[in-house]
C-alpha cells in the first residue's frame, strides 16, 4: 500500500473524522479553498470543457453552495448530544455511523468540479475519510490538487491518479462511481447510471412554448453532455409543427458560443454523429444545423432510445398516448429511463406516468438542478437538494438502553398469551360505499333508465299542462 493510502487507512482506524468540530472545520476549509481559487477553477473548466462563462460561473456557484449547505446544516452540538444519549439513559434509535472511507470516481465528461464536490462535501459531513481519482493531465485536476491539498487534512483526504482495484479497508470502503453502466451495483457501491436514456413526451395539451424552452435548455446546456439531457422527445403529431416552430424560435435567440468546441465535442464530431444517424434512418429530416447544435426529426422508430452526448435535439412524432406508451415499452425492455419529462395537462401526465418507466418523473418542467453533476445514485431516492444525502454515506447503528414496558407477572408466558389474543382478534374492514360495487354495465343500465324516466316524466308533464291550458280556453 502506498504511504499516502496508509495514512488515510490509519486515520480511518483512529476515527478522527468522526469528531463533530473536526468535520465542521474541514467543511469550512473546503469552502474557503474553493472560494479563494474560484477564478483559477473557472479558467480550468473553460479550458478543459469548452464551457461558456455563464456555465463555468454556474458550476462554481453550485459547488460553493453545496459546501455551504452542508456546513450550515451540520450542527456539532446536536451531534454531540446524540452521541451521549445512551450515556444519559436515553435510546438513540436514529443513530448512524460513517461508513469509513469514500472512494470517489467522478464523472469527467460533464461538470467535473461539481461532480467531485457534490460527493466530497456530504462525505466529509458524514464523518468519512475520502480518496478522489483526478487526472494530473487536466488543468482542473492540477488546480484542484493545488487548492485542496493545502486546505484539507492530508491524513484523511487525498487525490490519486489511477483507479483503485481493491478497497483500502474491506467492509469499510464505499465506492462512488459517477459514470457506470452497471445496473446491479455491489452493496459497497453507489453507482450513477449515466448510460440510461432520458425521455420527454410533449402532448398536444401542453404549453408548447414552455416545453420548447425547457427541453432546448436541457439539451444544449454544457454542450448536451448532462446525463439528464433529453435523448428523445416524442411529440404528438398534431402539435409537431407548432412545437418545431417554438424550438427554432428558441434556437434563433440562443446565446452564441465558441464554434470550435461544444462542451468538449468538436463540430466535426457532431457532423459525424448526424451523418451516422441519417444513414440508419434515411428519412430523417435535419430541421436546423448551427455550428454548436442541431435539431433532427426521426422517421424510423428503430434504435429510438439511444443515449447521446452531443448537442442534438431528436424529435419523433406519435399518434396517440397509447402509441407513445407502446413504442417506449417495446424499446425500454424493462430498463427504466433515467428521467421522464412529461409536458401535458395533469390528467394526461398522470396517465403517461403510469406506463412509462422512469427513475424520476417531472411534469411540465426540467429542474435546473438536474443539469449539473452526475446522475443520482441508482436505486436511491431522487432529492433535488442533495445529490448524495447523508443516509447513503452512513450506516444505521441504533442504540437502545430501555427494554420497553416491564413484563407482566407471568413473565414471557403472559406476553405470549397477550400476543395471541391480539393476533386472533378480527380484522376491522373499513366501510365501503355500495356504489363502488357497481360494474360498468350496471352503471350503463342505471343511466339509461334515468334517461328514459326523465323523458317519460317530462312528456307526461307537458301533456297535462297542455290539457289544462286547452280546458281553460
Amino acid at each position: 500500500m502506498a504511504p499516502d493510502l496508509a495514512r488515510v487507512r490509519a486515520a480511518l482506524i483512529d476515527q478522527r473524522c468522526r469528531a463533530p468540530f473536526y468535520r465542521q472545520t474541514e467543511l469550512r476549509s473546503l469552502h474557503d479553498a474553493l472560494l479563494s481559487n474560484s477564478k483559477a477553477l473557472q479558467d480550468a473548466l473553460a479550458a478543459d470543457c469548452g464551457y461558456t462563462k455563464d456555465e463555468t460561473t454556474w458550476e462554481i456557484s453550485a459547488s460553493l453552495l453545496c459546501v455551504k449547505r452542508e456546513f450550515q446544516n451540520f450542527k456539532p452540538k446536536d451531534e454531540l448530544a446524540n452521541e451521549y444519549l445512551v450515556a444519559n439513559e436515553k435510546d438513540n434509535a436514529q443513530h448512524r455511523e460513517p461508513i469509513g472511507l469514500c472512494y470517489i470516481e467522478p464523472a469527467t465528461k460533464h461538470t467535473p468540479l461539481f461532480s467531485i464536490i457534490s460527493a466530497l462535501a456530504p462525505s466529509i459531513a458524514a464523518g468519512n475519510c475520502n480518496v478522489v481519482t483526478v487526472s494530473d493531465k487536466t488543468l482542473l485536476g492540477q488546480t484542484l490538487r493545488s487548492a485542496l491539498s493545502r486546505a484539507l487534512d492530508q491524513d484523511a483526504f487525498m487525490f490519486i491518479d489511477a483507479p483503485l482495484d481493491d478497497p483500502i479497508v474491506p467492509g469499510r470502503t464505499l465506492r462512488i462511481s459517477q459514470s457506470s453502466s452497471e445496473a446491479r451495483p455491489h452493496a459497497e457501491e453507489l453507482v450513477s447510471l449515466d448510460s440510461a436514456v432520458c425521455i420527454a413526451v410533449v402532448d398536444r395539451t401542453a404549453d408548447l412554448k414552455k416545453a420548447a424552452q425547457q427541453l432546448f435548455t436541457a439539451r444544449f446546456t454544457h454542450g448536451g453532455r448532462s446525463p439528464y439531457a433529453p435523448d428523445i422527445v416524442l411529440v404528438n403529431e398534431f402539435a409537431m409543427g407548432d412545437f418545431v416552430k417554438e424550438v427554432l424560435r428558441e434556437a434563433m435567440s440562443a446565446s452564441p458560443r465558441s464554434p470550435g468546441s461544444v462542451g468538449g465535442t468538436t463540430v466535426k464530431d457532431l457532423d459525424l454523429h448526424i451523418n451516422s444517424l441519417q444513414k440508419r434512418d434515411s428519412d430523417a429530416q435535419l430541421l436546423m444545423r448551427k455550428e454548436n447544435f442541431a435539431v433532427i426529426q426521426r422517421a424510423s422508430s428503430n434504435e429510438l432510445l439511444l443515449k447521446t452526448q452531443y448537442p442534438l435535439l431528436t424529435l419523433y412524432p406519435f399518434r396517440s398516448l397509447d402509441h407513445a406508451i407502446d413504442l417506449l415499452a417495446q424499446q425500454q425492455s424493462g430498463s427504466p429511463a433515467l428521467a421522464t419529462y412529461l409536458f401535458a395537462n395533469p390528467e394526461t401526465a398522470k396517465y403517461l406516468s403510469q406506463f412509462i418507466e422512469g427513475a424520476a418523473t417531472f411534469v411540465n418542467h426540467v429542474p435546473t438542478e438536474l443539469l449539473l453533476g452526475p446522475a443520482f445514485p441508482h436505486t436511491k431516492p431522487v432529492d433535488l437538494k442533495f445529490r448524495y444525502p447523508r443516509d447513503v454515506l452512513t450506516l444505521p447503528r441504533p442504540q437502545y438502553i430501555h427494554s420497553g414496558r416491564p413484563a407482566a407477572k407471568g413473565g414471557l408466558s403472559s406476553k405470549i398469551a397477550a400476543l395471541k389474543i391480539q393476533a386472533l382478534a378480527p380484522v376491522v374492514v373499513p366501510y365501503r360505499h355500495s356504489g363502488a360495487d357497481l360494474g360498468f354495465f350496471d352503471r350503463g343500465v342505471i343511466i339509461s333508465l334515468g334517461f328514459v324516466v326523465t323523458t317519460f316524466v317530462g312528456t307526461v308533464g307537458c301533456a297535462v299542462a297542455y290539457w289544462f291550458k286547452s280546458r281553460a280556453i
